[in-house]
């Protein structure tokens, strides 16, 4: 799956955007970042302190680990900020 479509998946998952970071910006959360000779994942924390940190070479791949630990964190978060966010995600794209 390509970033887009990636994106997508974890939107219908419930997971809040500022979870998230596709693009390599450094925030709080799941980051996917792409290096000259692939990607990189991993969770970043509020001090800059990274966790279950990966190395890939393709982007499907990267994109697969990066949904898993999407899967992880929607888990643990409220049954309501989840279904906040799906519902939000689908009155945009009606």
């Amino acid at each position: 799956m390509n970033k887009n479509e990636l994106d997508e998946a974890i939107k219908k998952l419930g997971m809040p955007p500022h979870l998230y970071s596709l693009n390599g910006e450094l925030i709080d959360g799941i980051v996917m970042m792409t290096e000259p000779d692939g990607y990189r994942v991993f969770r970043n924390n509020e001090y800059g302190q990274r966790s279950e940190e990966e190395k890939f070479s393709t982007e499907e791949k990267a994109g697969e680990y990066v949904y898993s630990l999407a899967i992880a964190t929607t888990r643990l978060l409220p049954k309501n900020i989840r279904t906040y966010w799906q519902e939000k995600y689908a009155d945009k794209n009606k």
